[in-house]
């Protein structure tokens, strides 16, 4: 077959006939347009054709179709669920009310609405807010209040002032109606003063000023002053304050020098010597005044004998008498024999005195064998006092000579008894020094079992005795002790006290624990390193200090590792790890009003209307604890309001949380005293 090529495009007219089929691979577009153009209807018999028949598949929203001869028909169904869209002579159309909320995807503008205002507002903006003068009316939760979020709104305390009241308040709308017991409007009880009462005023009941309250102590009753038990007012320098105080306080305290205050009653304090008190009236005491309390001399004149007269001649005083005259004689006072101090007067018969007799001089010498004393001698010292020594005898029954013995040079002391003896001692100084004088005795060991001491029978006054020592030791063995031929022993009960070469000791778990008095000081106690050795119930954490800060992961506790009695120590961050890993207390709320508690609360029921779930209280919260809150499943229709308890603020905001999607879920952690936050 011989076939010929042109390059180019080849412009034939008339037919082609084709014998054995026309195979091309290149024809362009252009051709094959006219190829079919020049191809008329039913040309092309069903037979000629390689297929005969389609498939028409019904895709998603169809139904229908299948195999169909070309030439032939099938139909296709448009699927509709008949509540948002159904057919309508042939036509797919929304149906009435057919589109619901959950079907509109993002919002529908304002615009296509036939209503898009509220109060003139356009959907989707603010109402303006309702504003109050916070001085009548107020806020008593939320903010200005425009339908965003709740409020509430009151009267404020002294909001309502006289000018906004009509008309007056009748004392029955008043809780209160009364003062004293006495209706509003009426007059008070008059207040007078009392009789006797100090005070002088004019009656008052309150209807008007009084001013004239003032103190008038001439309206006080007439009374004698106890000056022992009565008081007075006085206004203390102190304070400024007025106090009271007893007479009796203020004459001690104004009694000055020269003054005393008993029981309220002054008197003059006066030695009694020189000045006295008679009849209420001070005066110089008879004799009182003594030479050392004058100021240089008397003058004669002052004296109401200023002169002496002996024998018929009157000299005065302070004169000099220069011619002897007869001593018997009325002297009219004290006279003096020679005036130097070496004249002497002689006595050559014996001298009588009938009063007493005073020797001014440094000695007095007595040339006598024997002096008679009828009674006693008085000594009165170096110092002339109020007191003196006084030798006398007792009333001798016989004759008896004491002599003093002759001593060497010395100062020597008579012994003293304390009664009067005739007893004699027999011992002499010799023997009555040894016992006093250590030096005089010979040393030697005692024998407790057979040597013996001196003690006074019956007490420090009784007789001498003797007694041995052993019998003495046995005598003072009291509780506790024996003796044995004069030793002295402790006894022991050899449990709980033992002897250790001569030493009382404790003996080893010898103290009981019903021995012990109170408690054993920390400081004496050693670490206790034995197992089962502390009850927990011993351990006081009540009484421990509070660490004072916030616990951080290096903080320790003790555990009972695997409760098995091994105590081991476990840091913080260990207990953060295990609770992290476990499990939530589950509080299970039914279609309630409920209190929501520490951990896990969920719904157990669907909520039939609005509910709301209250925080726990804080007294009884730590800081740490969390709430974990889930939602009712239908809560877009039935939402739930998560309250705060008290004066609790929950991410500083006083308002209520408000829950409105199905299953919706939050956590609440309490971080400080009413104050939770949002996680």
């Amino acid at each position: 077959m011989a076939y010929k090529f042109q390059l180019g495009a080849a412009v034939l007219s008339g037919s082609i006939k084709a014998e054995e089929g026309i195979v091309s691979t290149d024809v362009d577009d252009a051709t094959a347009a006219n190829i079919v153009a020049q191809i008329d209807a039913g040309e092309i018999a069903i037979a000629k054709l390689a297929e005969s028949s389609v498939t028409i598949t019904a895709g998603d929203g169809l139904s229908g179709g299948g195999s169909v001869a070309l030439g032939a028909s099938v139909s296709l169904a448009v699927g509709v669920d008949n509540s948002s869209i159904e057919t309508n002579s042939d036509v797919l159309r929304v149906k009435a009310s057919g589109v619901t909320n959950a079907m509109l995807a993002g919002s529908i503008a304002n615009a296509k609405l036939a209503n898009s205002t509220i109060s003139g507002k356009a959907l989707g903006a603010s109402l303006d807010s309702l504003s109050v003068d916070d001085s009548s009316i107020e806020y008593s939760s939320g903010g200005p209040f425009n339908g965003s979020a709740a409020a509430n709104i009151r009267v404020k305390a002294s909001g309502v002032t006289n000018s906004m009241l009509a008309g007056s308040i009748t004392n029955a709308k008043l809780s209160n109606s009364t003062i004293s017991g006495i209706a509003l409007g009426a007059n008070l009880n008059t207040l007078t003063r009392a009789a006797n009462s100090g005070l002088a005023m004019s009656s008052y009941n309150g209807s008007a000023a009084v001013s004239d309250l003032a103190i008038d102590l001439t309206a006080l009753a007439d009374a004698s002053v106890d000056v022992s038990a009565d008081s007075f007012a006085f206004a203390d320098a102190t304070d400024g304050s007025s106090k009271v105080d007893s007479i009796a306080d203020l004459m001690t305290a104004i009694a000055g020098n020269g003054l005393g205050a008993v029981n309220g009653v002054l008197s003059a304090s006066v030695d009694d010597s020189s000045i006295e008190i008679n009849a209420d009236t001070l005066r110089v005491k008879a004799s009182g005044v003594t030479n050392a309390m004058l100021a240089g001399s008397i003058a004669n004149g002052k004296l109401a004998n200023s002169a002496i007269t002996i024998g018929g001649t009157s000299t005065s005083l302070g004169g000099t008498i220069t011619t002897p005259t007869m001593l018997n004689v009325d002297m009219g006072g004290g006279f003096t024999i020679g005036s130097q101090a070496d004249d002497v007067a002689t006595f050559t018969g014996g001298v009588i005195v009938g009063g007493n007799l005073t020797v001014n001089g440094s000695v007095t010498s007595v040339n006598s064998s024997t002096i008679e004393i009828t009674s006693s001698f008085t000594f009165e010292g170096a110092t002339p006092d109020a007191h003196e020594t006084v030798l006398g005898v007792v009333n001798p029954t016989a004759d008896a000579t004491i002599n003093l013995p002759a001593m060497s040079a010395g100062t020597y002391f008579l012994p003293v008894l304390a009664a009067s003896s005739t007893d004699v001692i027999n011992a002499t100084p010799s023997e009555i020094n040894a016992i006093a004088d250590a030096s005089a005795r010979s040393a030697a060991a005692v024998a407790v079992a057979d040597d013996h001491f001196m003690f006074c029978d019956g007490g420090a006054t009784g007789a001498y005795k003797v007694e041995s020592i052993a019998d003495l030791m046995t005598a003072v063995a009291g509780d506790g002790l024996a003796a044995s031929s004069g030793v002295l022993a402790v006894g022991v009960d050899d449990s709980s006290i033992e002897l250790n070469s001569d030493a009382l000791r404790i003996k080893a778990s010898g103290v009981t624990n019903a021995m012990l008095g109170g408690s054993i000081a920390d400081s004496k106690l050693n670490q206790i390193a034995t197992a089962d050795k502390v009850n927990v119930s011993a351990i006081d954490i009540d009484g421990a200090t509070d660490i004072g800060e916030a616990l951080v992961n290096a903080d320790l506790l003790l555990v009972d590792n695997g409760a098995g009695g091994t105590n081991r120590k476990v840091t913080m961050s260990r207990l953060k790890t295990y609770i992290g890993g476990g499990s939530y207390a589950v509080n299970a709320i039914g279609d309630a009003n409920a209190t929501l508690a520490v951990g896990l609360n969920a719904p157990s029921a669907a909520a039939t209307a609005g509910r709301t779930w209250t925080l726990p209280a804080s007294a009884g919260l730590s800081v740490g604890e969390t709430v974990l809150i889930k939602g009712y499943g239908n809560a877009a229709a039935q939402p739930l309001t998560i309250a705060q308890a008290g004066s609790q603020e929950i991410d500083g905001s006083t308002e209520n949380l408000v829950l409105e999607s199905n299953n919706a879920a939050i956590q609440l952690v309490y971080v400080a005293a009413d104050t939770w936050c949002i996680f």
